[in-house]
């Protein structure tokens, strides 16, 4: 398999088991897609195979990796992430995690 893997920084539970998982469905499946599945959407981390490089490298400006999920819908495998929706974007998000109260 050749493929790579698009992770953000700002989500603190992605660990190195939830990228295996990506690997591994991929593998097991025909799908080209292994997005993680959190809060009723699929987003990062997420693996594209290489049939899908020219179309990450199609995107322009702001467009992100998620206009595939949507577009290829068909070909992508979902890995439960509910932490997921976890992401660090200010420094009250940080305290919220520090202190236990993620929502």
């Amino acid at each position: 398999m050749s493929g790579v893997i698009i992770a953000v920084s700002d989500q603190p539970f992605v660990t190195a088991t939830l990228f295996s998982d990506l690997i591994k469905i991929v593998e097991n499946t025909s799908k080209g897609i292994a997005a993680s599945s959190y809060d009723n959407t699929l987003g990062t981390p997420v693996l594209f195979q290489k049939q899908y490089f020219e179309h990450l490298l199609n995107l322009k400006g702001s467009e992100g990796a998620k206009k595939l999920l949507k577009l290829f819908k068909e070909d992508v495998a979902k890995v439960p992430f509910p932490l997921g929706r976890i992401d660090i974007d200010t420094k009250e998000d940080y305290a919220n995690l520090i202190n236990g109260s993620t929502h």
